[in-house]
């Protein structure tokens, strides 16, 4: 990052920022802050927030190559609690398989609630091969209708990032 050693009253910079995912070496949503330090007497450290999500890249493939790669298959995208009192533990075992003709890596499955904890079960499934992802849903705290869900990403070329969505209506 290079920034100008003064910056004048009422004067603009631009500042570029790169960011590098390859050394936050996580996949799906993250977020840095950035501090910068300056000599204003009110507030000298100014700080933002930068947020990405990170996912493989995948060159275009030909049918050939695309014919021989993995595939992540789920046995649900969308999983129906119904109605539960507040303060119950809910878990579900959601089955994952290759039906692809590579290995297939699950590289990252990530929440978007702390409340949903994942146990991802085998990260490398060879073709034909399949794992169970146990994911679970604590409603303390909850109320009324939830909508959580865990997003997987992986090395299927043509659908690398994969959502299960889960509903309940906590009373």
């Amino acid at each position: 990052m290079t920034t100008p050693k003064a910056i004048g009253p009422n004067q603009i910079v631009n500042i570029k920022i790169t960011f590098d995912a390859r050394l936050k070496n996580q996949y799906g949503f993250t977020s840095e802050n950035i501090e910068l330090n300056t000599d204003d007497a009110t507030v000298p450290d100014k700080s933002f927030s930068v947020y990405a999500t990170t996912e493989e890249y995948f060159p275009k493939l030909n049918d050939d190559d695309l014919a021989k790669a993995p595939v992540l298959s789920l046995q649900a995208n969308m999983v129906n609690f119904g109605v539960v009192r507040a303060g119950v533990v809910l878990t579900r075992e959601i089955k994952i398989s290759n039906t692809g003709k590579k290995d297939l890596t699950i590289r990252h499955a990530q929440s978007n609630c702390s409340c949903l904890t994942i146990e991802p079960g085998s990260r490398v499934l060879k073709p034909g091969q399949e794992t169970t992802m146990k994911i679970t849903l604590d409603t303390k705290g909850r109320a009324g209708p939830q909508n959580k869900s865990v997003t997987i990403y992986s090395t299927d070329p043509q659908n690398p990032v994969q959502r299960i969505t889960f509903t309940t209506a906590v009373n």
